[in-house]
């Protein structure tokens, strides 16, 4: 009978000590999750900047340029929705031979909306939309050369407002790393830009 009350303190005493390991790593894994949540959060929410480079075409014609983007995030049920202004620089080549040259050099003002959801601890995915004005200087430089390859350059510009919008579905590496595919119209033509960037 004392043996039998001795065995049954003894695996009293050992299911409690299993219990308060299980406990502790519970515990643990909690701490770790929240610790993990809060780092997201901080990284998610508040005011972000982006750089990003691409090219593309806009009205059928080649162009390239860069996306500058600032914006400030809010925190919705996990999720964040940025709010900001994007603008950049863009050039679209209009064709060229050895004598003349056209070009449009652009600056969008386009306010943006985008909401971004997490599919992983590294990966974010978004969308939303940039609509506004594109500023731009349309060029036209003419070369005089003689037969001796010597002449002056001239050039004339004159400068365009057109509307602008585009859609844009995007992804989001280590909430630093960005690629986006903005696709839409600029003064009515099909306008289509892959870019890369850096999220500050």
């Amino acid at each position: 009978m004392k043996n039998l009350i001795l065995i049954s303190i003894f695996a009293l005493s050992m299911n409690t000590a299993q219990a308060a390991q299980k406990y502790k790593k519970i515990e643990a894994a909690t701490h770790s999750n929240s610790t993990a949540m809060s780092y997201n959060t901080q990284q998610d929410s508040g005011f972000k900047f982006e750089a990003r480079p691409g090219f593309g075409t806009s009205a059928s014609n080649f162009t390239w340029g860069i996306n500058l983007e600032g914006k400030y995030g809010f925190k919705i049920s996990g999720n964040t929705l940025f709010v900001g202004l994007e603008t950049g620089f863009f050039r679209t080549g209009l064709g060229s031979n050895d004598f003349e040259s056209y070009a449009i050099n652009s600056i969008p003002i386009t306010p943006s909306a985008t909401f971004e959801f997490a599919v992983s601890n590294k990966i974010k995915l978004y969308g939303g939309a940039s609509v506004g004005l594109a500023i731009g200087t349309l060029s036209h430089s003419i070369s005089n050369n003689n037969d001796f390859g010597f002449g002056a350059a001239q050039g004339t510009s004159n400068t365009q407002t057109a509307f602008m919008w585009k859609f844009r579905p995007g992804m989001v590496l280590n909430d630093q790393f960005v690629a986006e595919l903005p696709i839409g119209t600029t003064d009515g033509s099909f306008y289509f830009m892959p870019n890369v960037g850096m999220r500050f």
